[in-house]
């Protein structure tokens, strides 16, 4: 393990199964084999808690006892391998009072209890791939987009930005009421885009890349699905998140400008105005008193 960190470009795990006794007769090997190779899948788990480029022997982690057809499974049930009972996700996030605060409640509410409770990772996968399903049944591009990214969770640190990624999404997506159905794909997958990264700086050069398609004809088709151009929509999007921060946090007001991809103050306050009528600080004084906060 130490040669391997030292000299190869990539990480390697190590799982050593039990000793098997193997039969004189070659009839036998395959037998010997075969239990050889279920003790290594269940030190998956192991492997899958301590992340890449780790070692795990087999009686260091379930004991010496040999096996009797059951498995470490089956000598555990009941002290493990249990899925936890987690938070609903969507009351999580309508609950989230501080949208800054979402690396921390998926570590705290999620990540936490699985590593306590260590789960068969196939069961972690199967939440996780139902989650995504859910979320995302009405969007085809972010679905596909999430179920294949399921395939890459090797480890309970890929399962942790698996699932910030997703909640960024759901997070993004959730709160705007501006949103409206798209019929092209290509124009669905600019919107999925924006919502993800609109706090850096977007183009219509960037996007037409993203999609595939000619600026100009991205232009047009975006207008003609949307009914506005594609720099007005980012605009859009950008003061309705910028929104929902004044609402819900004590964040100041030329740190939400930076937040959200508008990172020059006074036009950033400027445009605000322009779109919803008011500064952005009579914009929280007046939403902040309605909601209740002080």
């Amino acid at each position: 393990m130490h040669h391997a960190r030292k000299y190869l470009p990539f990480t390697v795990s190590v799982r050593v199964s039990r000793a098997h006794r193997m039969e004189a007769s070659p009839e036998g090997w395959p037998s010997a084999f075969g239990c050889a190779f279920r003790d290594l899948e269940e030190l998956k788990a192991s492997l899958f808690y301590h992340g890449h480029g780790s070692y795990h022997e087999y009686s260091a982690v379930y004991g010496t006892v040999q096996g009797n057809g059951q498995g470490a499974a089956g000598r555990n049930a009941g002290s493990g391998y249990v899925m936890p009972e987690l938070p609903d996700p969507a009351e999580r996030l309508a609950g989230l009072s501080d949208p800054t605060g979402l690396q921390r409640l998926v570590h705290d509410d999620y990540i936490r209890p699985l590593v306590s409770a260590k789960p068969e990772p196939e069961r972690l996968l199967r939440w996780m791939e139902e989650l995504a399903g859910r979320w995302t049944a009405a969007d085809s591009h972010s679905r596909s987009r999430f179920l294949a990214g399921i395939d890459g969770v090797e480890t309970i640190h890929d399962a942790e930005e698996f699932l910030l990624s997703l909640f960024q999404w759901k997070q993004s997506v959730s709160r705007l009421a501006f949103d409206q159905p798209v019929q092209r794909a290509e124009i669905q997958k600019a919107l999925d885009y924006v919502a993800l990264h609109y706090r850096e700086p977007l183009s219509v050069a960037d996007i037409s890349d993203y999609t595939a398609i000619s600026p100009n004809y991205f232009s047009h088709l975006f207008k003609a699905q949307t009914g506005i151009n594609f720099s007005d929509y980012v605009t859009r999007y950008r003061i309705e998140r910028s929104k929902q921060y004044l609402r819900e946090t004590e964040m100041q007001v030329g740190e939400i400008a930076e937040q959200i991809g508008i990172p020059d103050y006074k036009y950033f306050a400027r445009i605000f105005r322009r779109l919803v009528g008011k500064t952005p600080s009579q914009y929280r004084e007046e939403e902040g008193g309605r909601s209740g906060r002080t």
